[in-house]
């Protein structure tokens, strides 16, 4: 269990990079680490941006909603973002929070694993 532990703070480390979600637990923010997040990714962070993504995503300290979600996720992978390519993606291909449309999931996927993205890479 501790090793499973270790392993999931490493790979959410990678995915998040350094910013302000790096040492901080999405799932349980206070208002204030909320509002900072939300301030850093208004601002332009590219880190924050994909993680107020995911927060709206899969609600995380925030409701869900999907389009703020893709919204979040886009400003993100227009930055180059390789996780926010690949869960804008999947919003793409599903339909979840933007209209559904293939060519340009495969687009964002194409992206993302152009970054040597393993899920973006699988699901082209």
């Amino acid at each position: 269990m501790k090793k499973l532990t270790i392993l999931l703070v490493v790979l959410t480390t990678l995915c998040m990079g350094n910013s302000i979600a790096q040492n901080v637990d999405l799932k349980q923010l206070t208002q204030e680490q909320i509002d900072n997040i939300y301030n850093d990714a208004v601002d332009g962070m590219v880190d924050a941006q994909f993680a107020l993504g995911k927060m709206y995503d899969f609600g995380w300290s925030i409701a869900v909603d999907k389009q703020q979600a893709a919204y979040w996720y886009r400003k993100a992978a227009e930055q180059g973002h390789a996780g926010a390519q690949f869960n804008l993606g999947i919003s793409c291909s599903t339909g979840e929070g933007v209209t559904q449309d293939y060519s340009t999931a495969a687009y964002w996927y194409r992206k993302a694993a152009e970054q040597g993205h393993a899920g973006a890479q699988f699901n082209l």
